[in-house]
């Protein structure tokens, strides 16, 4: 949203592109790639046989995938790739020191240990102190009526896993410090921009302090460690080792503050195998076979562009870190909160890994999803309809349509709701208490804001760019 409603126009992706990743190998397998080095990037493909000239702008449009949503690559990367075998991609990949995963399918997640229902892990730290004492004691900070008012937390992080997980304590309440290197955050140079910063950056980063600090350097380590010696959270999403190497480590930071609610947001957690890969969204989408829980039968199970291990991962680390506030109120100690977004991936699809492996699947087959003729957009004889159709809604839509319940009744309602007009049927269908909604897909997202349905749901970002609100709202 916060894209849509900018002033900036720059457009994304140039129409003859395609789409991509992931890329398809030789033998039929798709694969995601993860690369954070130019120069590995270029020299993967150069090995691969892509062109030269379908590489630079390609660079700059796979690094702001996360960013943008869209990630339309040239011909040339898909033709490649399509040249070798998924074991050639991978032995390629690992000597160019870039991550590749095979995209796995559910039956494969089943067949291998380390899938869970993806709860945060939390371990306290160290001895109770003298007494039980709180960051927040320790210095005057902003009073007001949200649960987490008073809360201090100290957020070192990237992309969106971490940053959407700072967001959403300080949308509770808490006061977030949000450290950034030297320069500021690659996010905040991504366009589309709002007010002069990337409106992705701006949108999960809103309402936080910000703090420039080099934490390869013992001086910028040293002022990190005083920063977390008053504050009550400490949240960081660094790569598996650089903690230790920093020595920014849970117990390190326990020594200076023993009531700490240390958080890390990981890729894998302690998963074995793929924690030698990069941690990112898509590459733990393909490894996780997410594509088979969203993706009906008949289209290809790929991961989705939407960030959905991110968005998870972000739930499941604030869940964690209130969890470890809690803990704290109950015993007095710090704790150490392990998250993940293979974890994200697990709670988002639990229920359907568990039906598989009981043997009582409904409405999918081998995780797929099965979508009847109800499940997808009606094209009418004046617009778009989409309804619900769980069993209670097809029976009153059978009646209403003038249908007969049983086999093939999704059809024949289809049939004729198509025939008819989508804002008549929408009303008509309301009034029964069946939801229902006319849509248009060619919708401009930026007026949205202008609909009286939903203006109460956003507020302004920065310059004409707009966010949503708060999901929560406390009284009393």
């Amino acid at each position: 949203m916060a894209a849509a409603t900018t002033d900036d126009e720059t457009l994304f992706p140039p129409p003859q592109s395609e789409p991509g990743p992931p890329f398809a190998s030789s033998d039929g397998r798709w694969v995601e790639i993860e690369v954070l080095d130019p120069e590995a990037w270029k020299a993967f493909w150069y090995h691969l046989g892509a062109a030269e000239a379908d590489l630079g702008r390609a660079w700059a449009l796979f690094r702001a995938r996360y960013y943008t949503s869209s990630c339309s690559l040239p011909p040339g990367l898909h033709q490649a790739t399509a040249r070798h075998s998924l074991a050639e991609l991978a032995s390629i990949a690992a000597e160019h020191r870039v991550s590749l995963t095979p995209v796995r399918h559910l039956d494969e997640v089943l067949a291998h240990p380390g899938w869970s229902a993806g709860h945060p892990v939390l371990d306290d730290l160290g001895s109770p102190p003298a007494r039980t004492a709180v960051a927040s004691d320790r210095g005057p900070v902003p009073t007001g009526d949200l649960p987490l008012a008073g809360i201090r937390v100290v957020e070192t992080t990237t992309r969106m896993q971490g940053p959407l997980a700072g967001l959403l304590l300080q949308m509770l309440g808490a006061q977030v410090t949000k450290i950034e290197p030297p320069g500021g955050d690659f996010g905040r140079v991504v366009s589309p921009s709002a007010g002069g910063t990337g409106s992705f950056f701006l949108c999960l980063n809103r309402g936080k302090d910000s703090v420039e600090l080099d934490l390869s350097s013992p001086s910028g380590r040293a002022e990190m460690t005083d920063l977390v010696a008053g504050t009550d959270v400490f949240l960081h999403n660094w790569r598996p080792g650089k903690a230790a190497q920093w020595g920014l480590e849970a117990d390190d930071l326990a020594r200076v503050n023993p009531t700490l609610v240390y958080t890390e947001a990981s890729g894998w957690g302690a998963l074995e195998g793929p924690a030698r890969l990069l941690g990112t969204d898509f590459l733990v989408q393909a490894h996780a076979g997410l594509g088979d829980g969203i993706c009906p039968e008949g289209e290809p199970a790929v991961p989705g562009r939407v960030l959905l291990t991110d968005c998870m991962g972000a739930l499941n680390t604030c869940e964690g870190m209130l969890r470890g506030l809690y803990r704290r109120e109950q015993t007095g100690r710090g704790c150490r909160v392990g998250t993940s977004l293979f974890a994200g991936a697990m709670s988002l699809q639990a229920h359907v890994l568990e039906a598989m492996a009981g043997g009582r699947e409904e409405r999918r087959r081998q995780g797929r999803p099965l979508w009847g003729p109800l499940d997808r957009p009606l094209d009418t004889t004046d617009g778009v309809l989409v309804v619900t159709a769980d069993d209670d809604a097809l029976r009153v839509l059978c009646r209403v349509c003038g249908v007969s319940p049983g086999a093939g009744a999704d059809e024949a309602v289809a049939e004729r709701l198509a025939a008819g007009s989508a804002t008549e049927w929408e009303q008509l269908l309301v009034e029964s208490g069946v939801p229902c909604m006319v849509i248009d897909p060619g919708a401009d997202p930026s007026a949205l804001p202008a609909d009286p349905r939903l203006g109460d749901l956003f507020e302004p970002l920065a310059g004409t760019a707009v966010v949503p609100r708060s999901p929560w709202s406390f009284t009393g």
